[in-house]
């Protein structure tokens, strides 16, 4: 009796996305007996993980398109404390690590300062405390030194809102009629506080949302600011800053 043929190939294995996080995926599998598949549906490889050359004034400056931290010792080996999506990440991360040192890709040190700029008419940077000033004219002016303060009352006591009650505001709309949990009672799928609703309820300035949140985390995140605002849960937001 002849065998079975299909039993005899390899497994297949799917990997959709060819950011790092697929590489490094598809790298940390390469001498297992898979098939492995990575589907991209661009004409490149590497997600975020952009380059373009910037020409200009005579000069040509390679730009990262996307943000990209890479760490050398946090992603060579799992850490315990890490939970298990962050372990997944790690681990991913680690295994591309190895794959640009394998092509002999060399790193260079580098910061994770952060600048930011709106039509010229208001800069800052986070490298020192005269870059975030900017402008002298600016410690004259109480709407900066509002900013200033939401600044500092944002980073002191937003975390307090890790340890209340999940603040639950309207309900999704259910597509079942009569649904119920195990205990019998009846319940809807609750939307949780978005961090544009959070900012609204403790009366955060607008040029706290506008010349420093936003950017800071929509930039970085490559996510559309007013999706951001209106759909990001202030929970998870503020556990990650």
């Amino acid at each position: 009796m002849a065998a079975n043929s299909s039993q005899d190939r390899p497994k297949r294995i799917a990997i959709v996305g060819g950011g790092i996080s697929g590489i490094g995926c598809l790298w940390g599998l390469k001498d297992l007996d898979y098939d492995i598949y990575l589907y991209e549906a661009e004409p490149r490889l590497g997600g975020h993980a952009n380059t373009v050359m910037f020409q200009g004034r005579g000069l040509s400056v390679p730009v990262d398109t996307g943000f990209i931290a890479m760490n050398e010792q946090n992603y060579r080996k799992n850490s315990r404390s890490a939970s298990e999506d962050e372990m997944l990440i790690q681990v991913c991360l680690a295994e591309f690590n190895r794959f640009i040192t394998s092509l002999g890709v060399k790193t260079i040190p580098t910061d994770m300062s952060f600048s930011f700029s709106m039509d010229r008419t208001f800069e800052w940077a986070s490298t020192s405390m005269s870059a975030f000033v900017g402008k002298a004219s600016n410690l004259l002016s109480p709407w900066f030194w509002r900013l200033v303060f939401d600044i500092a009352r944002f980073n002191l006591f937003a975390t307090g809102l890790l340890v209340q009650p999940i603040d639950l505001v309207d309900p999704l709309p259910s597509p079942f009629h009569d649904e119920k949990d195990l205990d019998g009672g009846h319940y809807q799928e609750q939307k949780l506080e978005s961090i544009d609703e959070y900012l609204g309820r403790n009366s955060y300035s607008n040029q706290f949302k506008k010349y420093y949140l936003i950017p800071m985390i929509a930039a970085p995140w490559c996510i559309d600011p007013d999706e951001f605002m209106s759909n990001f849960p202030a929970a998870t937001l503020i556990q990650f800053m």
